[in-house]
């Protein structure tokens, strides 16, 4: 299969859950993602860690910005006992996992919450990018699934879209793409 030919499988069931790609699919599959709704856009979130011991080991989730572009700059225990800040989002055309934000914008919303955390003490941690249907200044959208039957593509299942609220719904995801996989599978 990793020949670099094209070839063809047949299948009875195709569940697209390519995350950050999973537009790209839907359109191979020959669906019009503009018109579906499916086009993703790239959300780039990072994470500052505190060095040294943390005040405190506990969530802090502020009130959201109101760009409404993420849940603003909150706080997380790891399970080694570290305390990490984020994520920001801002929107990115490219694949690009290093830390790149300045510090000081996080240290700012930390200390809201953390008085006596000083700016020397945050490091770059991590990033990630959601998949989200949303661009930059639309209104939030809602993850997609969606068995593509009335497109012309019976045993087609699209899962577009999903991000940090996906994960925490997982089990009943499953549960309801197994449904619908029922129907061809039997």
């Amino acid at each position: 299969l990793s020949s670099g030919e094209p070839f063809e499988i047949e299948t009875r069931v195709v569940i697209n859950s390519a995350g950050l790609f999973s537009d790209k699919v839907a359109e191979m599959a020959g669906i019009d993602i503009d018109k579906a709704g499916y086009r993703i856009h790239w959300s780039k979130g990072e994470y500052f860690s505190l060095r040294g011991k943390p005040p405190a080991q506990m969530l802090v989730y502020p009130p959201p910005p109101r760009d409404a572009a993420s849940l603003g700059i909150h706080s997380v225990p790891d399970l080694t006992g570290r305390l990490k800040f984020g994520p920001n989002a801002y929107y990115v055309d490219e694949i690009n996992y290093a830390v790149q934000s300045d510090k000081e914008p996080f240290w700012r919303d930390v200390v809201k919450y953390f008085p006596t955390v000083g700016l020397e003490y945050l490091y770059p941690d991590m990033s990630g990018i959601r998949a989200k249907l949303q661009g930059p200044g639309d209104p939030v959208r809602d993850f997609v699934i969606r068995h593509e039957e009335d497109k012309g593509l019976p045993g087609f299942i699209n899962l577009v879209g999903i991000e940090s609220p996906g994960l925490t719904s997982s089990p009943a995801i499953a549960e309801m793409v197994e449904d619908m996989v029922k129907e061809y599978l039997g």
